[in-house]
């Protein structure tokens, strides 16, 4: 038997107003990523923080979705809401990996 569905969370217009981990001068949350069980921690964050929350890596605020519909929505909105960071497809180009998960638009 499947648990009942629960609705999907409405993305906030500002990703500041949304929680997340305490965040190191600096660095931010970088240190705090534990890359060989990085899925297991962040599933970990979601159910402590829910199903959408943010991270500060150096510089850079990243939305984490762990809410399979809302993550369905952002899919079907790409490009047009939704887009990779400006860098991502030249460096994906460069390493002749230009495909499928970096292309954007029309591409």
């Amino acid at each position: 038997m499947h648990a009942p569905s629960r609705p999907s969370p409405t993305p906030p217009s500002d990703i500041r107003s949304l929680p997340g981990p305490k965040r190191a001068p600096v660095v931010r949350n970088l240190l705090q990523l534990d890359l060989p069980h990085l899925h297991l921690q962040l599933e970990d964050w979601a159910a402590t923080f829910g199903p959408l929350y943010r991270l500060k890596l150096l510089k850079r605020e990243v939305l984490v979705v762990s809410d399979p519909a809302l993550t369905a929505a952002i899919l079907r909105d790409r490009p047009a809401t939704w887009r990779r960071p400006s860098n991502f497809e030249p460096i994906f180009r460069e390493a002749r990996a230009h495909g499928l998960f970096s292309a954007e638009g029309d591409d």
